[in-house]
């Protein structure tokens, strides 16, 4: 059953009521029940008021969150617009629900809408508040919001989303295997190589076909362009454990891909047409097909008189440009990282190699491959990057290790500042919570639990 309004009907219709039209729409399923019984020779007046008394709301009390009403025009889903603004989906719930946001979330949702209306939305516009202000109008808002509270089990039923949090930062990260508190041997890690290339649909390939032609002509002009780098896509994994101890294992299946495709896939996930046709029913327990083009390798460094470093990433990367990252991201690269037995990828030897291209740091001098430790494996569920996660100790000092990235280092513009910081739980999670924008929290936290305990770190930052 379908409704029809003419142009001419909705002429007789009251500017109150032609103001609900647009919540019509998401209510006309409520009247699916009634499909038995005609309702031909009803007006749209009438249409309408029977939708809303079968939701239990008068006309008059019915009042849609801004945010909703913003997210609903540009035909965005909640979990599409997490996804595009980094956030989880309980937080767009709960601003939504008008309730309060930390200040981060509240930067990245107007920063979204900003883009696409091609000027600076403010959060007032979309209903977004850091403090409840202390007027009539919030009092209101805040006394419906205590009405059409859920029953406090369904509640925490849609505040979980499986993903990782550092206290009350919320994050898209979705830890798949590994606590911080037990580590991954060498052996215990295994890389499996598909000598097949995944083929693409035509408008992902097209996508990726445009790219390597804007990259050509941005190079021919003169101007910062992204090179295609061979690499790596993630097929499938296996999480198991050794029978003896019960130690982790990973067996890890790749096939070849490139540097231009991933752009094409991964990194085209904030385009919510992309999300709702590919990844509307994704399941991260397994690599998402056309778009696993990326695998990483993420470490906090500590050196020897105990500090950490944290990175700004350079302004022109294909990756996550101006945001701060731990210390060392790199992804796997099939000419320099595969094995000595075969095409198949070293992800040590890709973690050694991000040490020397982005700190200058030498194996077999500054630290021994047996000092990397890989504590977790996940995936961003923004644009679904796999990586392991971990940390290393190194045998140089802060001052020696800050020398060597002034003095040059290889790839010194993938990172615009390195920034050293005292590993210690209280130093390190309020570097945290003052750079909302780092994006790898979940390293520097498994670092720090690996090194001080669960319960020590996690009481650092229950005071923040």
């Amino acid at each position: 059953m379908s409704l029809f309004i003419t142009e001419r009907e909705k002429g007789t219709i009251s500017i109150a009521s032609q103001n609900q039209l647009v919540l019509l729409t998401e209510f006309w399923n409520d009247l699916q029940p009634f499909q038995r019984y005609p309702c031909k020779g009803l007006n749209p007046e009438t249409l309408i008021t029977l939708c809303f008394a079968l939701r239990g709301y008068a006309m008059s009390e019915i009042k849609i969150h801004p945010l909703q009403r913003a997210r609903k025009q540009l035909g965005l889903k909640q979990q599409v617009l997490a996804d595009l603004t980094g956030l989880s989906l309980p937080t767009i719930k709960r601003a939504e629900r008008g309730l309060v946001l930390n200040d981060y979330s509240i930067s990245q949702i107007c920063t979204y809408f900003s883009m696409r209306y091609n000027r600076k939305v403010e959060p007032q516009e979309l209903g977004l508040y850091g403090q409840w202000e202390k007027d009539e109008s919030m009092l209101i808002e805040k006394e419906v919001n205590v009405i059409n509270r859920k029953p406090a089990s369904s509640s925490l039923r849609d505040e979980r989303d499986g993903c990782f949090s550092f206290g009350k930062i919320k994050t898209t990260w979705k830890i798949l295997d590994g606590d911080g508190s037990g580590m991954y041997l060498p052996q215990h890690i295994r890389s499996h190589y598909i000598p097949l290339a995944e083929e693409l649909p035509d408008e992902l390939q097209a996508s990726r076909n445009n790219i390597e032609q804007e990259q050509k002509q941005k190079r021919a002009q003169g101007l910062p362009f992204l090179w295609n780098g061979e690499t790596y896509s993630l097929d499938r994994f296996v999480i198991g454990r050794e029978p003896i101890n019960e130690g982790m294992t990973l067996d890890l299946w790749f096939r070849p891909s490139d540097y231009y495709t991933f752009l094409a896939t991964n990194m085209s996930l904030k385009d919510p047409y992309l999300r709702e046709k590919y990844l509307a029913d994704v399941d991260w327990d397994e690599p998402v097909p056309y778009f696993s083009h990326s695998f990483g390798v993420s470490l906090a460094v500590v050196t020897s008189d105990g500090y950490t470093l944290f990175t700004k990433r350079g302004k022109n990367v294909g990756t996550l440009p101006s945001t701060y990252e731990t210390s060392v991201a790199e992804g796997l690269s099939r000419p320099i990282d595969r094995g000595t037995n075969g095409e198949a990828p070293d992800v040590y030897r890709c973690a050694c190699r991000g040490l020397a291209e982005e700190l200058g740091l030498r194996e077999s001098v500054d630290f021994s491959v047996s000092d990397i430790a890989f504590l977790s494996f996940g995936v961003s569920t923004q644009y679904a990057l796999w990586a392991l996660r971990g940390m290393v100790k190194i045998k140089k000092g802060i001052n020696d290790l800050m020398a060597i990235w002034d003095n040059g280092v290889r790839d010194k513009f993938e990172n615009q500042q390195i920034i050293p910081i005292p590993f210690t739980p209280e130093d390190v999670v309020s570097f945290v919570f003052t750079h909302q924008s780092l994006s790898l929290r979940p390293t520097i936290y498994h670092a720090l639990v690996h090194e001080f305990g669960r319960d020590v770190v996690n009481r650092v930052i229950s005071f923040y």
